[in-house]
Formats: structure tokens, sequence, C-alpha cells
């Protein structure tokens, strides 16, 4: 089948022939005569399978008979790179149809902003290819005029489900006429998907192509990988395997700047890209890599929906993707037209249930394949081997060596024997508190005879404390019989600290006995709390006397205050 059996207009016939497009796609067989009939559809098809064509051809077929001013055409796109591309198409089929069209999204430059309010409001495009975000935006500051509008697409509905914008497209969408033929292509359509459709489209006819069917020219591989080792056999990969240009799909864009950065570094030529870029440096980025300025472009799940480049030798999932949909749209980035490609896959012990699902999906196609040797002999090592110990150490030279064989007495020490692997902090904490354990039962007698003696004098001293405080002593004066034992005791406690010379100095903790506790304040004598508490009576007394008088106290500088908040201070605050 060729496109000329369909009935299409010669200019779109003339720009297919521009671009050397003679055979419809098996999508687009399916969907240009129901678009040309004005039926609504809701279409699903694997990526790289040309649904863009199959809904551009159809319209610009429709509006190049008289295209006139206004908006005829709204599509909504999830990201910008896929608005891009499919304004590229219509500008591409489109060229002598007279049909015009502008691109509406954000993150750009500031000049866009004014350049797309030109050509809605001045200029009259017929084609408007927007993001969400972006056009809610023009809607939200100034009213765009739908009134003419004949065509509502929707393009990779399920990622804008993924992404969160269909309550932005449903705001849209109220604002449309009723009477427009809505279009709507998915690679999947989950059931969310379906009940929107359902709810925006009237009475359409459904067109399903091999959702999950993995074109035939990708050959599968995975590789079971220790998260650590990725990053190696990626380079191995690299370097061993001829590509001509690859796109490495990372999970976040963070890693992504990593890892293109690591790469750079081992003198590979890698841009990266991810939503967090401008729009000028993403589309810089897609630019020199078509161009084959870089070899390998590191990319988050953006760059796996509708974007066409050719020549990709091999796309390398660093992480594994989070469903089997993006695992399908990140792989259709090689092999498109019916070519080739390599589609390998890092899958580490965390992500093995993702590629359960996959492979329940694919089937045999996808190959479970084990990492080469070259990388488990260098790359990560197992956390239970413990680094060896050079030499022999103090404890292993000064090992005893069984009595009855005087060969192996003279035999020099094996390293390999001797060497013994390095104790952990623990361990030696509890050698240490067993050393001093035994240490301390191996004492002399005389320290309990010792203990007896420092209780009966804290006995003693405590007697004298409690006479001093009955007889009002403020000073606590002890007798002379106190001090004397006081002192002795001090002594006999210092000579005990001073390790004699034939006793080890392992522990030089100091034993520690019944002892007198220091108060943490100074004991107030009993005669100074009774004049304190005789004071604050006289206190008080004062005040209410000058309140019942309604006398006030004044200071040699105060004004009189009214109120009793004001006598009150005078009283407290007078030199009186």
């Amino acid at each position: 089948m060729s496109f000329e059996e369909f009935s299409l207009s010669t200019e779109i016939l003339n720009g297919l022939r521009d671009i050397n497009f003679t055979e419809p796609t098996p999508i687009q067989s399916e969907c240009i005569p129901l678009i040309l009939e004005g039926n609504d559809i809701i279409a699903s098809a694997q990526t790289g399978t040309g649904k863009t064509g199959a809904f551009v051809i159809p319209i610009l077929s429709k509006l190049g008979k008289n295209p006139g001013k206004g908006i005829k055409a709204l599509i909504l796109t999830p990201t910008r790179e896929l608005a891009r591309q499919v304004d590229e198409q219509i500008m591409a089929l489109g060229y002598h149809t007279g049909v015009t069209s502008v691109t509406v999204y954000g993150g750009g430059e500031p000049t866009d902003w004014n350049r797309q309010e030109k050509a809605i409001y001045e200029q009259g495009v017929n084609i408007i290819v927007a993001t969400p975000g972006r056009l809610i935006d023009h809607i939200t500051i100034r009213k765009v005029d739908f009134s003419n509008l004949e065509f509502f697409v929707l393009d990779e509905a399920d990622r804008m489900l993924d992404m969160g914008f269909i309550p932005d497209v449903r705001t849209i969408e109220s604002r449309l006429p009723q009477k427009r033929q809505n279009l709507l292509f998915s690679a999947t359509i989950p059931v969310d998907i379906e009940k929107f459709a359902r709810s925006i489209t009237n009475k359409p006819k459904r067109v399903n192509i091999a959702t999950f069917k993995v074109a035939k020219g990708i050959e599968q591989v995975a590789y079971n990988v220790h998260w650590k080792q990725k990053e190696q056999l990626l380079l191995h990969l690299l370097d061993k395997e001829e590509f001509t240009s690859s796109i490495i799909f990372v999970s976040t864009k963070k890693e992504t700047d990593k890892l293109a950065r690591t790469l750079s570094g081992k003198g590979l030529k890698v841009e990266s890209l991810h939503g967090d870029r401008s729009q000028k440096e993403r589309d810089n980025a897609l630019r020199d890599f078509k161009s084959g300025k870089y070899d390998v472009l590191v990319a988050t799940d953006v760059l796996s929906r509708g974007i066409d480049i050719e020549d990709i030798s091999h796309i390398i999932n660093y992480d594994v993707p989070k469903n089997v949909d993006n695992y399908i749209h990140r792989i259709g980035r090689t092999a498109r037209a019916e070519a080739t490609g390599h589609a390998v896959t890092f899958v580490s012990k965390r992500d093995q249930g993702r590629l359960k699902e996959i492979k329940h999906i694919v089937g045999d196609e996808l190959k479970i394949l084990s990492v080469p040797n070259a990388i488990n002999n260098n790359g990560h090592q197992s956390k239970n081997k413990s680094k060896p110990v050079k030499g022999n150490t103090k404890r292993n030279s000064n090992k005893k060596t069984t009595s009855g064989n005087s060969n192996k007495k003279n035999k020099p020490a094996d390293d390999s024997k001797n060497t013994k692997k390095p104790q952990n902090n623990r361990k030696r904490r509890s050698n240490n508190n067993r050393n001093r354990k035994s240490q301390q039962k191996s004492a002399p007698v005389k320290q309990s005879a010792d203990r007896k003696r420092n209780a009966k004098e804290d006995k003693a001293d405590k007697k004298d404390q409690s006479d001093n405080s009955k007889s009002g002593n403020k000073n606590r004066k002890y007798s002379k019989q106190t001090k004397r034992r006081n002192y002795s005791k001090s002594k006999s406690r210092s000579n005990e600290n001073t390790p004699d010379d034939n006793q080890t100095d392992t522990s030089k903790k100091r034993y520690k006995g019944k002892r007198r506790r220091k108060p943490k304040f100074k004991k107030e004598s009993q005669k100074s709390f009774r004049e304190r508490q005789r004071q604050s009576l006289r206190d008080a007394h004062a005040t209410k006397k000058a309140l019942m008088s309604n006398k006030v106290v004044s200071g040699p500088n105060s004004k009189k205050k009214k109120g009793i908040f004001g006598k009150l201070k005078k009283i407290f605050t007078s030199d009186d």
C-alpha cells in the first residue's frame, strides 16, 4: 500500500515525496482513512511506528485546501523535545500547503513568550503544538480564541498521565468548542487513560497495533551486576563493543551529570540531558548528538518518548526502568525504521522484581548474562575479606613452641601462620576489663582493713558535722582530732595510689570506696535563716501598713503614682 491510495491532497503528496515517504506504517494505514472520514480515534502502538505521521498527514491534508486564519488544530505533548519534533514534521510535510504552526512551551529564552504571543494573537497560526503548562499560562493571562478549532490531539497520553498533566488537559479541554474531532495516541492505554479518553471523545474508533511488541531488529541483553560494578561494566562494554552512538538512560538527574563527568574523564565524547537543563542546553545537546559531535548521550526518561534519532547502535539501561512501558520506550530509540540495534540492561539485586515483569512481557528475546571475568577480578570485593597483616606481630614472636620436637624449635616462624587478624575494639576492651578484675582480686588483704578503718572515720566525721550544725557554727570548725584524722586519711590514700615497683601499672584507676559527698550548695546556719525570716516578716508588715493608710513611701527622686502597683513599686524601691 502507498500514500497515493488514500484521498490525500496533492500538496501533502508532494511533501511526502520530498522526505522520501513512500509506504505508510501499520498505524498510519489504519488511522489515516478514519481521520479523513471525520471519526474520533483512540490509537495505541509501540514506539517508533510512526504515530506522529498518523495524525499529522490527515490533518494537513484537510487543512491544506483552505487553511485561512485562526487556530484550526491544537496538539498537546508531554515534553518540549516532542513538541519541537512534531512541529518539525509539520513544517516538512506541510511545506506546500501554506499551513502555519507554532510551538508553545516553557523553559526557553525570555523572548520566547513574546514570539508565542505574536504568533497566537497577531499572526493567527493554524496549528499550535504545546505543552499543557505553558498553554494554561497563555489562557490565564490573555484569552485565546479557539472558536475555529477543528482538531484536538493528545500525543503520548500515557506519559501525560505519569507526569500529572491530566488535570491541566481537562482545564484546556473545557475551553475548547464542543464540535471538534478528537484524536488520542499513546504507546499504552491504561485504565485511567481509557476513562479519560472516553470522556472527551464521541463514539471513538479503537486502533491497537501490537502495544507491547518490541521491534524485531533489537538484540536484548541483561547483566546481573552488583551496583558498585556498574561503572566498570559500562566502561568495559564501551571499550570492547563496536558502537556508532549510544544513549545511556539513568533514573535520576544527579546521577546523569555524575556519570557524564566520569565518562568524559575517561576520554569519551559525552553530553548529558535532563529536565533541570535549560531549553537552549537541551536543544544544543540533541543537535550535537545528532550531528555526531558526541558519541554518548546520558539522559533521563525525558528522552525516552517520541524522539527520532537515526543510527543509534546501543541503548544502555544503566538503571532498570520502573515499568515495562518505559523499558519498551527506551529501547525503541534504536532499530528505528526497520534498522538493527542493541539494548543492554544492568540489573542489580534490588531490581530483580522489575526484571521479572519485563521478562514476562518480552519473553525469551531478553537474554540474561553474567558479568565478564575481567570485571569480577578487578571489581567489587566482598566485605568479609579482611586485610592481611604484614610481618610477625609481637604476640606471635613470643609464642611458645613444643619441647618434644627440637626440629620445630630451630625452624623459622612462618609469617602466614603467625599472622592473626587484628582484634576489634570491643574485644580489646573486654580483655582490659578482665585483666583489671584479676589484678583487683590479687590485691593484698590489707585493703579490706583500710576500708573498714575509713568507714569508721567517715562515721565520726558525719557525727562532728551534725554537732557543729546544731551548735550554729557557720564556718564548720572541726575539732583538732577530726583535722588530724582527715590528714592521715588523705595521706594513706595517696600512698595507696602510688604504684609499687613489683606491681604492673595496668589499672591506674583508684579504688572508690564510701566517701563523704560534698554538698552542692553551702548550707545556711539556723541563726542566719531565722534572721532572714524575721526580715521578710517585717517587710510584709510594712507593706500592709502602707496600703491600709494609703501612704506612699517615696524615694528621693520619684514622683507620686496612683494605683496599688505604683505604691508597691515605690515601697520596695525606697531608701527607708
